[in-house]
């Protein structure tokens, strides 16, 4: 692919994607950017990320896969063995997806299903997580209906266009603050809960150390959950170190 067409493709997406006022005008604006690079079909998913609202996640966020595909990928919950989908966990390399079996093991549920991916005509996939700590799982899959069109195969430069479009969605999800619940105030006995728990320390330890109960532990992490609209202490524990509440060293 002549680097012109990359270039100009490149600056296109930078300014189009810096004036949209949307999730939605920012991913059709990636749609179009990965056409002129030769794919024509992509996949954006963002399933777990503590900086987002939760009606900013999901799988398939914007998809131009085939219909009969998308159809079985969800019928049969593809997404717990899905190896392109397992790879797009945290921070790691952008992959072609013929390579997915060098990189890590493959069951043979997985590999027939790479093999009906491409019977159902996605060709020439690459996988490009997005860059975050470890507990963000998400990234585009980018394919071809076609094995033989040309299409940019750098995945230095895809990675970029990957990395602009999950920077501008974290942009316009958090333009109006953080997200419901993270200016909630707790209590100085939460906070000190939250920075033991950060430790990886027991119950019974933490317990021990704030001269409580177990129970009473459990207690305070209820009331925890709901004031930071979370339902887990490791996503209560990211919030409070991006709150910096806590310091988790």
């Amino acid at each position: 692919m002549p680097h012109t067409v990359l270039s100009a493709t490149w600056f296109t997406f930078v300014e189009e994607s810096a004036k949209a006022q949307t999730r939605e005008e920012v991913l059709d604006s990636f749609g179009r950017a990965v056409l002129a690079l030769g794919f024509d079909m992509y996949n954006v998913s963002l399933i777990r990320d503590f900086d987002f609202p939760a009606s900013h996640l999901g799988f398939g966020l914007k998809t131009t896969y085939p219909e009969d595909w998308q159809k079985y990928y969800a019928d049969r919950d593809c997404v717990r063995f899905d190896p392109v989908a397992n790879l797009a966990k945290g921070y790691v390399s952008p992959f072609y997806w013929s390579e997915i079996d060098r990189l890590a093991p493959l069951t043979s549920l997985q590999k027939s299903f790479l093999s009906l991916a491409e019977e159902a005509g996605l060709n020439n996939g690459i996988g490009l997580p997005f860059m975050g700590p470890a507990t963000l799982i998400g990234g585009v899959a980018l394919a071809t209906s076609s094995k033989t069109d040309e299409h940019l195969k750098d995945l230095n430069s895809l990675w970029a266009f990957s990395s602009l479009l999950y920077r501008r969605l974290k942009e316009l999800a958090l333009q109006h603050g953080p997200p419901p619940g993270y200016l909630a105030g707790l209590t100085p006995r939460e906070i000190d809960i939250l920075q033991l728990a950060s430790h990886g320390i027991t119950d019974r330890e933490l317990g021990r150390q704030l001269a409580i109960t177990e129970n009473t532990v459990n207690s305070h992490f209820r009331k925890i959950f709901e004031k930071l609209g979370v339902n887990n202490r490791i996503h209560a524990i990211s919030c409070a170190v991006r709150l910096n509440l806590i310091n988790p060293a």
